[in-house]
């Protein structure tokens, strides 16, 4: 599988068309369709739904189509690393992040970074602690901040001091918002705010006041902020795990844990055995040296 055909494969995914795929790669429609038809009997499954109008993905095709933009993606950085000068400390660092108060640790750590070595760049992304580690795993993060423990065997990791809770973010004009905690049956008749990835996890379903069809959960958020701004609009109540000193300054809204809850912990985390670039270096030096390791 080559690299070139992969520039490909991603170039048809993204336009949803050969014709305007060729025309971006400058190469001619059959040469790109003949292409595309190798890497099929290479794989020995198809790709693409081709219909009348445009062309769609197989679900190998989009499975490929993730792995492709990490293989390229990764490939990318290394080429960028290895034109570095010798003496530089200058570079990307790529850093992964669920939302919570965890980050600000971290968030420090990369202004620290900066002021030590301008020329380092961060690309902050997001996701749950399971799409973190699956990127560490593939190299196209250098860090992750993940929460619950993580696999020794597999990832060095360091424990961040601040901690989250699991509860439930409201307006502070409900009635929920005068109880000093939740209890799942308190969520029973009430709509719901639920992370895409808890909601997807069997185990929360009761625990978090869930109907087995998710019939209670009126939207699902990926991104903290969104789910305060649908709070603040009167649409539901917000299942997340937060920092309860968070919402001190909103006028509007409030946040009540679960009874019994427990700390949420975070880990700052990497793939073990990694060759880290210089910039990635420098910044775990800065990571360790704020929390005292």
């Amino acid at each position: 599988m080559e690299l070139r055909v992969l520039k490909y494969f991603l170039a048809v995914a993204n336009k949803e068309s050969i014709s305007a795929a060729a025309e971006s790669l400058f190469i001619s429609q059959p040469t790109l369709s003949r292409q595309l038809k190798e890497l099929e009997d290479e794989i020995g499954k198809p790709l693409f739904i081709r219909g009348p109008k445009k062309v769609s993905l197989t679900d190998e095709g989009i499975l490929l189509k993730k792995r492709a933009a990490e293989i390229l993606g990764l490939v990318e950085r290394t080429e960028n690393d290895l034109k570095l000068s010798e003496g530089s400390v200058s570079g990307v660092v790529h850093v992964g992040s669920g939302e919570g108060d965890s980050f600000s640790c971290i968030a420090k750590c990369i202004g620290l970074t900066r002021k030590k070595h301008p020329g380092i760049q961060f690309r902050v992304s997001g996701g749950d602690s399971k799409e973190l580690l699956e990127q560490l795993s593939y190299g196209s993060l250098d860090f992750g901040l993940v929460v619950d423990e993580v696999d020794e065997k597999e990832y060095n990791s360091i424990p961040l001091k601040t901690k989250d809770v699991w509860g439930v973010l409201m307006r502070k004009d409900c009635p929920l918002s005068k109880k000093k905690c939740i209890v799942p049956e308190d969520l029973k008749d009430v709509p719901l705010i639920v992370s895409r990835a808890e909601m997807l996890k069997k185990e929360n379903i009761k625990k978090f006041g869930l109907f087995e069809d998710n019939k209670n959960v009126v939207a699902s958020y990926s991104l903290l902020y969104n789910a305060e701004l649908m709070v603040e609009a009167g649409l539901g109540y917000a299942i997340c795990p937060y920092n309860i000193e968070n919402t001190k300054g909103y006028e509007t809204i409030c946040f009540v844990p679960f009874k019994g809850a427990k700390e949420v912990n975070s880990y700052f985390a990497w793939k073990k055995n990694q060759t880290f670039s210089k910039a990635a270096a420098a910044f775990l030096d800065q990571v360790k040296n704020c929390l005292n390791i």
